[in-house]
């Protein structure tokens, strides 16, 4: 029997999870779970990285309830990252990608370099949040940070040298960055010297399913000394796609969570459109996809319901949506109005009378606007993903905590007129358990680890239904956004 922990950190809450693998199968345990590590200093919104390596050795400790752990590895969001000094020391905590700091970036980033040639270099989807931008605006408006630093590690590169002392970067979360070239598969050395950054910040780059390094000190005990740090796909939305049970050289994948990404699995990226990015999966897998609000807008209009007294949960949101009999009207999820907290319900009354529809008024009519909007979002980036591509199937895969929700994966269905697989839910950290497992040399290759998650039987499909009266929404749909 083998034992791993999982650390999945999400945008909005984080898991441990250990997975044992024994008789040939793989099975979840949750032993922690956790949230509030994004916090607010005057105007700054940043991660807690104190709170985030307090609850990550909570849960080395607590593994050894469960038998104890072979190895650890961690996966979070993209694009974050802290800086690091001479001495190896945090500068100060990471800056979260949803601070404003990064606004009309792109305009200032244009003067160092053509927005055209950054895309033609890195293949990344052109967003201010992007690692470079927030590196620039450090570099032009906080120089006595910038002199300060040795070192620029990306989030899970970051948590891993806390753990190990080891300083590395992990292939799929540096393609996140837009410093990173795809064809080459190193940093983009034109970008480096075209925005004059350190060449020093950037670390030599490692692949998933290798051993970093065992864990210091401080997080270990009489237990747990032997315990090995392994690189995996630490962006969360490669472990993501590594976890989807599909036999298909290649698929559609959409990676439902607080972002929504949507994608193919290709052996070689694709730069012709500034709308996708190619960023690195496993064993150099290509997934070339496009970022969307996701279910972010949902979580807005929950928070704002609690903060007047209504503390919906889930199954009560699905509820309410099962009682609104009508759609009410659709919102492009991807709008930039609908990207920062704060205010949202009021948003969408917004949007909706400036292209011309109806306000709405119950939380059944919100949430059922936000699920059926972002199904129809789904469809509209299919189409362009399967134009640019040439790979089209009558399945798509959807990953992660949208899985879970009967209502989106049955719209999907329907919007798009495919079959919905929908699971594992815990995507990212069946993707991680998995290549840990490679890491440990459990399996000869990814190919055989990937059959393991088959034993994982966190599945279900949906068929479509009433395709044709869903047919004449979405066109309903694409004439208000497309106005």
């Amino acid at each position: 029997m083998t034992n791993v922990l999982a650390i999945d950190l999400g945008a909005t809450s984080g898991r441990a999870i250990i997975g044992t693998y024994e008789a040939g199968g793989v099975h979840l345990t949750e032993i922690s779970r956790f949230k509030d590590y994004v916090m607010k200093s005057e105007n700054t919104w940043f991660w807690n990285l104190d709170e985030i390596m307090r609850q990550i050795k909570q849960a080395i400790i607590k593994a050894n309830d469960y038998d104890g752990v072979d190895s650890i590895a961690v996966n979070t969001w993209g694009v974050d990252f802290g800086l690091i000094d001479a001495e190896g020391k945090l500068i100060r905590q990471p800056i979260h990608y949803r601070d404003e700091r990064t606004k009309d970036m792109l305009e200032v980033a244009a003067d160092y370099m053509p927005l055209e040639q950054i895309y033609k270099e890195t293949g990344i989807q052109l967003m201010e949040i992007n690692t470079l931008y927030q590196l620039l605006y450090v570099k032009i408006n906080e120089p006595e940070i910038y002199k300060r630093v040795d070192k620029v590690l990306m989030m899970p590169d970051l948590i891993n040298y806390l753990l190990t002392g080891i300083m590395l970067s992990e292939r799929s979360i540096a393609s996140t960055t837009q410093l990173y070239n795809p064809m080459k598969k190193q940093w983009s050395e034109e970008i480096i010297e075209s925005f004059s950054f350190e060449r020093h910040f950037f670390t030599d780059l490692i692949d998933a399913g290798q051993v970093i390094g065992k864990l210091k000190p401080e997080f270990t005990s009489e237990e747990t000394q032997s315990i090995q740090v392994v690189s995996i796909a630490s962006h969360d939305t490669a472990s993501a796609v590594f976890s989807v049970p599909s036999d298909d050289e290649a698929f559609t994948f959409i990676s439902s969570g607080t972002w929504s990404l949507i994608g193919q699995e290709l052996d070689y990226p694709i730069i012709n459109d500034q709308a996708f990015s190619n960023e690195i999966g496993v064993k150099d897998k290509v997934t070339f996809l496009r970022n969307l609000t996701g279910l972010w807008i949902l979580e807005q209009c929950k928070a704002e319901y609690k903060r007047k007294g209504y503390d919906y949960s889930y199954s009560e949101i699905m509820q309410l949506t099962n009682e609104t009999t009508e759609t009410t009207g659709y919102i492009d999820v991807n709008d930039a109005v609908f990207s920062t907290s704060g205010d949202m319900i009021d948003r969408i009354n917004d949007y909706l009378l400036l292209t011309g529809q109806k306000k709405i008024q119950t939380p059944g009519e919100v949430f059922k606007l936000i699920y059926t909007s972002l199904a129809m979002k789904y469809r509209e980036v299919q189409e362009q993903l399967e134009s640019i591509t040439n790979i089209k199937s009558n399945k798509v895969y959807i990953v992660g905590g949208g899985a879970k929700s009967d209502l989106l994966c049955q719209l999907t269905a329907n919007i798009s007129n495919k079959v919905v697989v929908a699971g594992p839910s815990e995507a990212t950290a069946t993707g991680n358990i998995s290549m840990q497992l490679v890491g440990l040399n459990h399996f000869e290759d990814t190919r055989e680890a990937k059959q393991l998650l088959r034993t994982i039987g966190d599945v279900k499909e949906y068929l479509p239904i009433e395709t044709d009266n869903w047919e004449t929404a979405y066109q309903h749909y694409a004439s208000i956004i497309n106005r």
